[in-house]
């Protein structure tokens, strides 16, 4: 079985970071190669293997801010995915709270 990887946008309330403007909420991008929802369940119970950051503050997750991309048939791929979707998103006014979007390096 071939393993897939999709990169996921989550919601979160004011209190994860210094939202910008009222109708660009902060947000937390990732990805898994597990579902979005088990991902997310993940996030919300596991304290070492979720973010914190989730677990404190999710509202929903963003299906039409990542819709159409991947899957993805390497985590490199997701990776660079991940990366791309947080620094467009940053350009467009949305304040992402966690470290998505720094320049990937491959090892």
């Amino acid at each position: 079985m071939t393993r897939e990887w999709r990169v996921y946008v989550l919601e979160l309330d004011d209190g994860a970071g210094p939202g910008r403007f009222p109708d660009k909420p902060n947000l937390y991008v990732g990805q898994t190669a597990r579902t979005i929802l088990q991902r997310l369940g993940t996030h919300l119970t596991d304290r070492r293997k979720g973010s914190g950051k989730v677990r404190l503050h999710f509202r929903a997750i963003r299906f039409d801010l990542f819709e159409g991309l991947g899957p993805y048939n390497t985590q490199e791929d997701a990776l660079q995915a991940e990366t791309a979707l947080a620094a467009d998103l940053r350009g467009r006014g949305f304040v992402v709270v966690n470290e998505t979007g720094k320049p990937f390096k491959p090892d």
